[in-house]
């Protein structure tokens, strides 16, 4: 029954033209990163060749088959573009009266409106769709690619066109044959009792629990139970998730219930964004269903807008919280195949590829995989428990108006009212016993009701018996007797109960302080230096910079890098040539050119205005600001600048390489310092103190390894006696990519909208209309303080 292998696979944006070597080489690229897979995901795809081809087909064929023989697993991600459900705009090509139906409230009393756009309510549609996507990859795939495919992907199909009409305007979902579905259900006419899913009235709690029960099964019968019937067939996993898995509350706008969406998916999912774990509820739903429902095995999409300054410290914390969980295969949220301005704006990291500390993912994820291996074993000497989450209660309070309160990214900001107060007092609970470490799986209502049996050894859910059960608070039944055989068998547990219930451990260790002879660092090499140009509008596609040089004499080695293709480049008016041996867009610049006191350089875009390319100037150069730098909210520092460029090295200082003129730095920076001890040190005592990096690579008399956790202790035992220890230190990737002028500087969550400065979800709420700032912001780069050694004591 269990897939219990931790896997890690990439979001693979498809954002250029096929290139079947490029992508091989990129393929082979993340299987030496440690990866297990990827989903295939045409992403701003140009259309080169057209998406579904028959030329499109067969380059997709070659390099499944080339992951085939990488021993990497091949997902197919099922759109062109975001929701799933369009094939590309082929199913309103063919389908152009298409509409959206939804109710809204006016001052005349309750109205139909729509807007042309495919409903995934809709049957027709979704048979366009099955059509178009699906049977077009079984028929043009090889017939060896296709049987290699592992599974497809659909993503966030929830009520309409995927965007909340509950959320955005207070309306509620409709379709066509929702009156016929809901008056042969329950002998009614929906349409009576439309005035009670937007107001308080006699009956409105049941109304309401059918009302949105039955659109779910509407959703799930046009869209979700074909292609899962699709995919049986032809031995096909079948993955998706919904928005707003969040909290409960958030759940209804979209979807209804994400239980009864996942339970109709061969690998249930979920999608964590940002930086930071969320709650211990969402990814468990996932989690849950998988055990109880299919083999065990459950996806997230994961860590998608976290940021070009995630670290390595980050990303394992993140992924050890959806471990915890219950997730195993983790689809990291993504990896462009093209780095261009547009992609490194979107949605940002791409990882593993264009992260400063790539280096080291490999020995990342492998150590994840151990402490997963080591986690299930102690997870599964804990009692395992049932909670059942509120669905229907929050469902029964729902009024579509009361969620326009909300943030549409994340769910925050549930409203004080019945429904989210039920919803946010159950989310309360089950981050309480998350913290506490209890191990919980989750269900509602419904599936109670439909699927659970009494068996002497417990209540059996699928595959999955459970000792003890707790009722979430404001649960609503339809059929009671299934509760009232588990209260007589004693297997109900009050919620009390199991908050007594504590698995954390006092993990204190106390150490001494050993001490410790050594010199200062010392300053040994740097890589290649950048600056990213800030451009001035001259006119239409065209823009300048300006710089200031001194000691111009000693700069060297000088080209320029951009993003995208440009129409031309000039520098201090000479046309420069692209470099056409180069796989990279990049401009050399004669040393008798650079060698001058003040340089212009000026572009010509072939793209508009907001997707300006990101140019680098790079070479052997120092970037020094004319103004001093601040440091902000600890970890970041900032300047308003100007900045220019200095080709004599000044005194590099440890503590500050950013201020030392390397603000923009994507490679890395070598100290050494040597260092004695008398005593034994064993692996872990040795500490570099006051560290502001991603990375470091450690080397001691020859022995190497990376280090990234938070207290930098380095996993080496220290023999007694002289030693050298070299140390590489790898920047923060926000330094090169930004945004550097956004107000939330290296902020835990990015989208598209932090770089143009346009106020979104994302933002946090105090932050005013427009986001950016004329400061610079940098993520800290240095050393601040020397080695320090701490043996435990027992």
């Amino acid at each position: 029954m269990k897939e219990e292998k931790i896997k890690f696979l990439s979001f693979w944006a498809i954002n250029d033209s096929l290139n079947l070597n490029k992508m091989k080489c990129q393929l082979l690229e993340m299987y030496n990163c440690g990866l297990n897979g990827v989903v295939f995901q045409p992403r701003n795809y140009p259309g080169n060749p057209d998406y579904l081809s028959k030329k499109y087909m067969n380059i997709l064929s070659e390099l499944i088959l080339y992951a085939k023989s990488l021993n990497m697993c091949f997902w197919i991600y099922d759109e062109n573009g975001w929701p799933s459900g369009r094939a590309g705009g082929l199913v309103h090509k063919k389908y152009p009266e298409a509409r959206c139906l939804y109710l809204i409230k006016t001052d005349e009393g309750i109205k139909i409106s729509s807007k042309n756009e495919i409903s995934s309510l809709d049957p027709y549609a979704g048979r366009l769709f099955l059509e178009f996507t699906y049977e077009e990859y079984r028929k043009g795939l090889t017939k060896n690619a296709f049987d290699y495919v592992e599974g497809f992907f659909s993503d966030e199909v929830g009520y309409l066109d995927g965007h909340g009409v509950s959320v955005s305007i207070g309306g509620v979902p409709w379709c066509e044959n929702y009156s016929q579905v809901y008056e042969e259900k329950y002998k009614e006419k929906i349409e009576d009792s439309w005035e009670l899913l937007f107001n308080d009235g006699a009956g409105c709690e049941e109304v309401r629990v059918r009302y949105w029960e039955t659109l779910n099964e509407l959703l799930v019968k046009s869209f979700y139970q074909p292609i899962h019937e699709w995919c049986a067939c032809y031995g096909k996993k079948y993955t998706a998730h919904v928005k707003g898995e969040e909290t409960p509350f958030f759940q209804i706008s979209y979807s209804s219930s994400c239980y009864q969406i996942l339970k109709n998916v061969s690998v249930p999912a979920v999608d964590a964004l940002e930086r930071y774990p969320g709650n211990g509820y969402y990814p468990r739903i996932a989690s849950s269903i998988a055990k109880q429902f299919y083999n065990g095995e459950s996806l997230c999409e994961a860590i998608g807008g976290s940021g070009w300054g995630l670290t390595p410290e980050d990303f394992t914390n993140y992924i050890k919280w959806l471990i915890r969980c219950g997730i195993q295969t983790f689809v990291l949220h993504l990896q462009q195949y093209q780095l261009d301005g547009e992609a490194i704006r979107d949605w940002p990291p791409s990882l593993p590829l264009h992260i400063n500390w790539k280096d080291c993912f490999s020995q990342i994820i492998e150590e994840i995989r151990r402490w997963g291996k080591e986690f299930k074993k102690e997870e599964e000497k804990k009692p395992l428990f049932l909670i059942v989450a509120p669905t229907r209660g929050v469902m029964a309070g729902f009024k579509p108006q009361d969620s326009m309160e909300i943030n549409e990214h994340d769910g925050t900001n549930v409203p004080n009212t019945l429904s989210g107060r039920i919803s946010n007092e159950f989310i309360g609970f089950i981050q309480t016993c998350y913290e506490q470490q209890i191990r919980f799986d989750v269900t509602e209502e419904k599936i109670i009701e439909e699927y659970a049996r009494v068996t002497p050894n417990g209540l059996n859910l699928g595959h999955m018996t459970y000792e003890k059960v707790i009722l979430g608070n404001g649960c609503c039944w339809n059929n009671k007797e299934i509760l009232d055989v588990i209260k007589n068998k004693d297997y109900l547990m009050a919620r009390e109960s199991l908050k007594q219930r504590d698995y954390r451990k006092n993990h204190k260790i106390n150490h001494k302080k050993v001490s410790l002879s050594q010199s200062p660092w010392k300053y040994i090499s740097n890589g290649e230096n950048q600056l990213l140009l800030s451009f001035q509008n001259k006119k239409s596609k065209i823009f300048e910079c300006s710089l200031k040089v001194k000691n111009e004499k000693d700069i060297k080695n000088l080209y320029i890098n951009s993003s995208d293709m440009l129409e031309s480049l000039h520098f201090n008016g000479i046309f420069l040539e692209p470099d056409k041996q180069s796989n990279r867009i990049i401009y050399h610049v004669p040393d008798e050119l650079a060698r001058t006191t003040s340089w212009n350089i000026e572009i010509k875009n072939e793209k508009d205005c907001q997707k300006q390319p990101f140019v680098y100037v790079r070479g052997d150069f120092l970037v020094l600001s004319e103004t001093d730098y601040e440091i902000r909210r600890k970890r970041e520092i900032i300047t308003p600048g100007p900045f220019y460029l200095s080709g004599t090295k000044a005194k590099i200082t440890n503590e500050n390489f950013i201020k030392s003129g390397y603000p923009f730095l994507g490679t890395n920076i070598t100290l050494r310092k040597e260092f004695s001890n008398t005593d034994i040190l064993p692996a872990g005592s040795l500490r570099i103190l006051g560290v502001y990096a991603d990375l470091l690579k450690i080397n001691i008399d020859g022995k190497c390894c990376f280090i990234y956790d938070k207290d930098w202790s380095i996993p080496l035992e220290i023999i007694p006696g002289q030693h050298v220890l070299e140390v590489t230190c790898y920047p923060s990737t926000y330094n090169t990519y930004g945004p550097h002028h956004y107000l939330g500087g290296d902020y835990k969550v990015i989208s598209p909208d932090q770089y143009k400065g346009v106020k979104n979800f994302a933002d946090p709420s105090h932050f005013p209309t427009k986001t950016l700032s004329d400061n610079y912001s940098f993520v800290r780069f240095g050393i601040e303080k020397d080695l320090a050694a701490y043996i435990q004591i027992k």
